[in-house]
């Protein structure tokens, strides 16, 4: 599709830098939008939610030496200008801004390297020893969770027993992802999400759209770190909080676990329920 970002070349280990996406909708885009495509406006940039701001200045504080990204509109534009088809037509409804988010963690993943986290994650403790662990980057695992399987806190004696067994996790989230510039298994993410976009784009087109998980999001990375091997951790330490729970969980109740580095909220980051709540 002729879209790809330049990427550097891989280097040894993981970036110190935390990226998180926040984008923003036309704001008169409405439910149905059958002239995206076409249409010249990529939105200005809205207003960080207080809540995402609060969760920034917890990652700099945990994470001396880091560099600390949140991406918008105006960032991706000027940083990956190739992109800004998509960016034109999936502002059009602030439904389709998790396809795009999809689409953008690979390109900046690709390009810069880094731990990407969803905003709707929750700081509880430094990722470093992560990052200094699996050089060649690390993911977690959804489904099936593990917490059965994993040994009292005491006992743990390193991060090397979080990892899963190849093949073991069935949905590897892409809502947190730590990679080096160019892998490949982002590079292949990234391929298999534009390729599949550009295929999507008619249901933008007839405002029909169920959702992104299997052409852009979590299936597409699945399937890469299969191919790749990558390496898969369990997914307590970054979703300790079953989504069943998730009103009455607070990042604070796993402040004392080993295992537990953020605490992903379930809270749907661009729908206005979430926003309001969030404030």
């Amino acid at each position: 599709d002729g879209v790809s970002p330049v990427s550097e070349r891989r280097v040894d280990g993981i970036p110190k830098i935390i990226h998180t996406i926040w984008l923003s909708a036309r704001p008169d885009a409405n439910s149905t939008n059958s002239s995206a495509i076409g249409d010249n406006s990529i939105p200005p940039d809205g207003p960080i939610p207080n809540y995402l701001s609060r969760n920034l200045a917890r990652y700099e504080e945990q994470h001396p030496g880091y560099k600390v990204l949140v991406w918008t509109n105006k960032d991706i534009i000027q940083t990956f200008p190739e992109l800004s088809e998509i960016m034109k037509v999936l502002t059009a409804h602030k439904r389709y801004l998790s396809w795009l988010s999809d689409v953008l963690r690979f390109a900046v993943l690709l390009k810069m390297g880094g731990i990407y986290l969803d905003t709707d994650f929750e700081a509880i403790k430094s990722m470093e020893p992560l990052r200094e662990a699996f050089p060649d980057g690390f993911t977690t695992c959804v489904l099936p969770t593990a917490k059965d399987k994993l040994v009292h806190p005491d006992d743990i004696e390193s991060v090397l027993d979080f990892v899963l067994p190849p093949g073991e996790c069935t949905n590897v989230n892409c809502g947190q992802i730590g990679a080096p510039p160019g892998h490949p298994a982002i590079l292949k993410s990234y391929a298999t999400a534009i390729h599949n976009s550009f295929r999507h784009f008619k249901v933008v087109e007839k405002g029909d759209y169920a959702g992104s998980a299997f052409f852009s999001g979590p299936r597409v990375w699945t399937d890469s770190v299969g191919l790749y091997n990558f390496t898969v951790l369990m997914g307590e330490l970054f979703y300790p909080c079953p989504v069943k729970r998730r009103r009455h969980c607070k990042a604070s109740d796993y402040e004392d676990d080993a295992y537990a580095f953020a605490m992903h909220k379930w809270t749907g980051s661009w729908k206005k329920d979430a926003l309001t709540e969030e404030e």
